[in-house]
């Protein structure tokens, strides 16, 4: 059972390294698409108001929830945020 257990911790880790191989052609793939992307809405006067809207919401709620520690209802907000 013990040249068995080698083995299995052999496949084991050649199974970790398939996945990390796979997980960084994924990354690979996922930088190469954001490159050829077309982001020309984010200059978009739309899309600055939103994304200024959020920042400020956010830190009116970091504000308030600094000065009303401990309330559960801040793990929903901040899950919001995210």
């Amino acid at each position: 059972w013990l040249a068995d257990s080698g083995f299995r911790h052999r496949s084991h880790l050649m199974a970790l390294r398939a996945f990390r191989i796979l997980r960084l052609l994924r990354v690979v793939r996922l930088v190469q698409t954001l490159l050829r992307g077309d982001f020309h809405w984010v200059d978009s006067p739309a899309f600055q108001w939103l994304a200024g809207l959020v920042i400020a919401l956010n830190a009116v709620f970091m504000g308030l929830e600094t000065e009303f520690v401990g309330n559960p209802i801040w793990w929903w907000v901040n899950q919001a945020f995210l």
